[in-house]
């Protein structure tokens, strides 16, 4: 096992993948496999939680032929949506990508963030009718955060929907609970307030609120959501 963290914080370092916004405990490293990854999410009950992020996306946009999800980690999100929708997903891992590409082949995957050029390019005229960000901004800061709904703002047309579920700490959360949540992989973990800041300027129709038990561990989520 040591030897097994040892070679994926090597590879973390070698291809600059480590996120300054994630706590770099050698127990963090092995979620950079992609196989311990999903194993970690399934033993959390992690369906649930996808199947809600998915119920928000439907009621905002109905059945969305062409959506577009920002940190899409394995790609385990797409099998929740029809298999004939156009579903692009963009992370920096490739060990993700590469997982998901296996899964979904018929997608689009990418390995990349938002302010890359080349990602911004590939992603700029495909008229996307829903963006998802789930799990994605408590790994950073606000400026970066920003930068990054910003980003996927210039791809997504007017009239579309976006959809953002995120851990969120609130002052009525169970010590427990909180504790957990202090323990995540993402060290910009927000309250609701805190999260609504950073909705970006001309989305319309914005709703924000908190969600707790989508897993089977003590959690909560902040969903938002809004239409440009």
């Amino acid at each position: 096992l040591w030897m097994r963290v040892s070679h994926l914080k090597s590879q973390l370092s070698s291809d600059g993948a480590q996120n300054p916004g994630e706590r770099s405990h050698q127990l963090w490293a092995l979620f950079s496999s992609a196989g311990a990854y999903s194993s970690f999410q399934t033993a959390v009950g992690a369906r649930r939680y996808r199947r809600q992020v998915v119920d928000v996306c439907r009621k905002l946009s109905g059945e969305a032929s062409s959506i577009l999800e920002v940190g899409c980690g394995t790609g385990d999100l797409a099998g929740y949506f029809p298999e004939q929708s156009r579903y692009w997903g963009v992370d920096p891992s490739q060990f993700y990508i590469e997982a998901a590409r296996r899964s979904y082949p018929n997608h689009h995957w990418i390995q990349g963030v938002m302010k890359d050029e080349s990602v911004l390019d590939a992603l700029r005229h495909q008229d996307f009718s829903l963006g998802i960000i789930s799990g994605v901004l408590h790994h950073l800061d606000d400026q970066s955060a920003s930068s990054t709904l910003a980003a996927m703002a210039a791809c997504m047309p007017r009239g579309s929907s976006v959809v953002v579920a995120e851990p969120c700490f609130s002052e009525d959360q169970s010590w427990l609970s909180r504790r957990i949540m202090l323990f995540d992989r993402g060290i910009h973990i927000r309250d609701q307030q805190q999260y609504e800041t950073l909705v970006p300027d001309g989305a319309r129709d914005v709703r924000v609120w908190v969600r707790e038990g989508l897993l089977r561990i003590p959690f909560q989520h902040c969903f938002m959501s809004w239409k440009w």
